[in-house]
């Protein structure tokens, strides 16, 4: 080999190294993108789950509320049933503590009191809510991206209903919808406010 062809043969050595190592910074530089966007995802799939949260605690309390109530009035056809005199029901119903059918009813009494509080706090925190989300999906340019997270996080529909209603051929039970939606978040990440009370972030990916 002479010596024009051993410096080729460096000069070519050296660039397969460089190739290498650009490949290698190339693939770095991709995962850390890839591990940006997933968390991007996760951030803004909390943050528009705050909206679903508040409902569903709103639906469990409203249940909690109607069993309580169908309690009490049971209770009451006991009372009316078993004491033929008015005054009588209304001693069971008054006085201090709660005891037997009477103060029963007290205690479930104050009981709903208390949870329709809670209920018109979490509708008007849904509200707002629904409206700060419905204000950073009217940011994104793409009309499907806008109704795929409307459809999700404002009516609390699954991925497979989202395909359905957006008439998307989604014969994987949502699986390309759920990827669609992810692009779709990772849109809307960049509008999403920096600053989210820590209580909001409380719904997991479903």
């Amino acid at each position: 080999m002479n010596q024009y062809n051993f410096k080729d043969l460096i000069l070519q050595i050296q660039k397969a190294e460089n190739q290498v190592l650009n490949w290698v910074e190339r693939d770095k530089i991709r995962v850390l993108i890839e591990n940006q966007e997933k968390t991007d995802i996760e951030k803004a799939r909390q943050w528009f789950g705050r909206a679903n949260t508040r409902e569903k605690n709103v639906e469990s309390k409203t249940i909690l509320i109607n069993k309580w109530k169908a309690l009490i009035d049971r209770w009451h056809t006991s009372a009316e049933s078993s004491i033929s005199n008015p005054d009588q029901i209304l001693g069971m119903m008054g006085g201090s503590g709660f005891k037997g059918e009477g103060g029963r009813v007290q205690k479930y009494g104050v009981l709903i009191i208390d949870a329709e509080k809670e209920i018109e706090k979490l509708e008007n925190e849904l509200a707002d809510v629904s409206g700060e989300i419905q204000s950073v999906i009217d940011k994104l340019s793409d009309g499907n991206y806008r109704a795929i997270l409307e459809q999700r996080f404002l009516k609390g529909a699954t991925w497979a209903e989202v395909a359905n209603v957006l008439r998307y051929s989604d014969n994987d039970d949502g699986r390309y919808m759920r990827r669609l939606g992810n692009k779709a978040l990772l849109e809307a990440s960049v509008f999403i406010p920096k600053t989210v009370p820590h209580k909001d972030l409380v719904l997991k990916s479903q």
